[in-house]
């Protein structure tokens, strides 16, 4: 019986979207599923696998460990498998739908649905005699057609036990959760250890509960597509809302444009026009001088002549009676003062201003040289520590060429961080400088106004950051469980907005505290029914939180409301200590403590590869507490019962070592805590010697950042970004945290 063009154009959509693998877009060879439901290629599956090691799901995402076997362990799609056997007879059997497939000749009356055969009246009379005991069902071709349409599902081929080939499965082992045949039933699946039962009534209840669950699954597919539509919605509103802002901006923008090019050229004008008038009225001025000189200059060459050739050509009487006259113009001219300066100077500068938004002009220009003109300050201190003095000088300015009055009138005010006014005491050197000097009565940046006869002098104002003085500035904290009270505590870190956050494996929290000491709030993580009790936190570029854990022995990612995002490293690391993240490939490095090594994983989880091993050699290992990464993506491990500190490149390699055991400077005993600052200095908690000391990278020793105030083990150390230098901030393990001013 020929298919109908309905039915037919049913099967195509069956074939084409349920039954073509979506990597390859091929009919399923060999179809597996995944845990998330969708269904692949074992040839597609294999090949995702090789480029990851894990199979990442190309329809969903989410990823998926292998079994031990490989892809060939991953479970087979047995519904698809044999929809894809069934197409392949029908596409076989379809050119000759009509004949028989057994004689070729006689008309087909029965369709066979083991080998989905359509068969002769006589054909299909020994059709089931086979070497195997395998039983064909046959179906006349009426009956075929109508199961067709009004249930699929009976015209499957039965399927066969794995273990017994020649029988046809018949039972559901409830207790394997397992369909099998009568003869597993004795041999494999024996009562009383077994309970099984028909699989008809066992696929009876599985469906009801399966269409409960798919029930379920309408109502949040309903829920998703809701969503869906929202979020597309969402997308519309939002591509609307940014060509409306954009053409709005562009329109604010170019208007911002047009008004500042519009004011600066007013400006350009205005200081232009004031040049050009002041050359003008100088060069009107200085003509005129000219002019009178030049007069001048002729009176006198003019009776200079007169005289002289009176001298030469007349005689005693003449001269005689030019007497009284030459006398007196001589006289007159004597008496002009010839050694003038001119009564205007070639000075003019104009000095260009580079942000117009706070002056609102693009320059100054300076038409007179005051003695403020030729002096500039010198000797400025970057920086001063509290209590000192600050003493910097005012010289002349070699690029004048003028020199300055000795007694000179200098205005020197100085405003501190609270905003109060300090008077600045001058000195003059009687050299041609002045001495200006204050105290520095407290921290924080300090601006310094100079001025000579109310002008400020090149070089005003300047600013100059007065830091604390070397030595422990605050401590908090004592041992306990309460608030502020530290237990067990280990790794410190200062967060975005400068607070400082400590990990207690002791209390199993995260706590926070100001960086003056005051207590903001406490963090428990939880990861399922289990505490985790941190030992070490970092964090990404995105404000991710990854700390170390030793109760799980894992990586918990959280935020920094403690808010658990994902959890990796529990199958690798034996115990995770020390934790950060590289600058330069965004990985992340744990050290293992009693693994004696560091593990490299990708922020999401993926182990990249480890390093280390135990030993006393270069690149070995003897349980290495903490961690650092400077700019360059070198790796600084504190190396404890080795008493040393270890480089690494990025990829592992060893590049150098310092420290060993003692007490001397670059002696160290058990180091726990290492941190870097910007600088790529080193600091490390020396917890046998209970000290902290501070290298240069490659191991110079600096100095020690406590002094005289005893660290009592310090575990863990973080450096501020302060300028020039960094606050120090230590746990001391049970005991407090203190902050050094280095």
């Amino acid at each position: 019986m020929a298919t109908s063009t309905k039915e037919s154009e049913f099967l195509e959509e069956i074939d084409d979207n349920f039954l073509s693998c979506t990597i390859c877009s091929e009919r399923y060879k060999n179809a597996k599923i995944l845990p998330c439901l969708h269904s692949f290629c074992e040839p597609c599956l294999g090949k995702l696998a090789e480029k990851s090691g894990v199979i990442t799901c190309p329809i969903c995402r989410r990823s998926h460990e292998l079994p031990d076997t490989g892809v060939s362990g991953i479970g087979v799609n047995l519904f698809i498998n044999e929809l894809v056997e069934l197409f392949r007879k029908r596409e076989e059997s379809s050119a000759e739908a009509r004949k028989c497939q057994g004689c070729r000749q006689a008309e087909s009356v029965k369709h066979c649905l083991e080998c989905g055969f359509d068969l002769c009246r006589i054909c299909s009379g020994s059709h089931g005699v086979l070497p195997t005991s395998r039983s064909h069902r046959l179906m006349t071709l009426e009956e075929y057609q109508v199961a067709k349409s009004d249930d699929p599902a009976m015209l499957q081929p039965p399927v066969y036990c794995d273990s017994h080939v020649c029988n046809q499965i018949k039972f559901y082992c409830d207790t394997c959760e397992v369909s099998i045949c009568l003869e597993c039933t004795v041999l494999d699946h024996p009562r009383p250890e077994h309970k099984y039962r028909y699989l008809k009534d066992a696929t009876k209840e599985y469906s009801k509960d399966l269409k409960e669950e798919i029930d379920k699954v309408k109502v949040k597919e309903n829920e998703t597509s809701i969503s869906k539509t929202v979020v597309m919605e969402t997308i519309r509103s939002l591509d609307k809302c940014y060509q409306t802002e954009e053409k709005k901006m562009k329109g604010h923008i170019q208007k911002m444009i047009d008004d500042v090019t519009r004011m600066i050229r007013e400006n350009g004008d205005k200081l232009l026009s004031e040049l050009k008038d002041e050359y003008e009225r100088r060069k009107l001025n200085l003509n005129a001088q000219l002019k009178e000189l030049e007069c001048v200059e002729g009176g006198m060459s003019h009776a200079r002549e007169y005289a002289e050739k009176l001298m030469h050509y007349g005689n005693a009487a003449q001269l005689m009676s030019a007497k009284k006259g030459i006398a007196s113009q001589m006289e007159e001219l004597l008496s002009v003062e010839t050694k003038t300066d001119p009564d205007e100077t070639d000075y003019m500068e104009f000095q260009p201003c580079d942000d117009f938004y706070t002056t609102k002009s693009v320059g100054v220009l300076l038409v007179s040289t005051t003695p403020a003109d030729n002096c500039q300050l010198v000797d400025v201190p970057e920086f001063v520590r509290k209590d000192e003095d600050i003493i910097f000088t005012i010289a002349k300015d070699v690029q004048r060429t003028k020199t300055v009055d000795k007694n000179v009138e200098i205005n020197a005010v100085m405003t501190r961080p609270d905003n109060t006014l300090e008077d600045i005491t001058a000195i003059n050197n009687n050299d041609g400088t002045w001495s200006l000097k204050s105290k520095a009565k407290m921290t924080g940046k300090h601006e310094i106004r100079v001025s000579v006869f109310k002008k400020p002098v090149k070089g005003s104002p300047v600013t100059i950051n007065v830091i604390p003085q070397k030595g422990l500035i605050c401590k908090f904290g004592r041992n306990g469980s309460g608030v502020g009270e530290l237990n067990d505590a280990w790794g410190v870190r200062v967060t975005k907005d400068r607070k400082i956050r400590v990990c207690e494996r002791g209390n199993n929290r995260l706590q926070t505290f100001t960086i003056d000491g005051q207590h903001s709030y406490a963090t428990t993580l939880s990861n399922g029914s289990t505490t985790v009790s941190p030992l070490f936190s970092a964090v990404s570029e995105d404000g991710s939180v990854f700390t170390t854990d030793s109760n799980s022995r894992k990586i918990i990612v959280h935020d920094e409301n403690g808010r658990v995002i994902r959890c990796f490293g529990q199958n690798v690391i034996k115990h995770p200590f020390g934790i950060a993240i590289s600058p330069v490939n965004g990985r992340v490095y744990v050290v293992d403590y009693s693994g004696h090594c560091i593990h490299i994983y990708s922020q999401d989880g993926h182990h990249y590869k480890s390093f280390g091993c135990v030993g006393q050699g270069n690149g070995q290992l003897n349980y290495p507490i903490d961690i650092a990464i400077d700019a360059e993506g070198n790796v600084f491990v504190s190396d404890q019962c080795n008493h040393r500190i270890q480089v690494f490149d990025a990829e592992g390699q060893y590049l150098y070592s310092f420290g060993s055991l003692g007490s001397g400077d670059n002696q160290m005993i058990s180091p726990w805590g290492i941190s870097l600052d910007s600088d790529g200095n080193v600091y490390v908690c020396d917890s046998g010697n209970n000290r902290v000391m501070k290298y240069e990278s490659r191991g110079k020793f600096i100095c020690r950042i406590d002094s005289d105030d005893s660290a009592e083990s310090p575990s863990g150390i973080c450096v501020t970004d302060d300028k020039p230098f960094g606050n120090v901030i230590v746990v001391n393990k049970s005991k407090c945290i203190q902050i050094f001013t280095q």
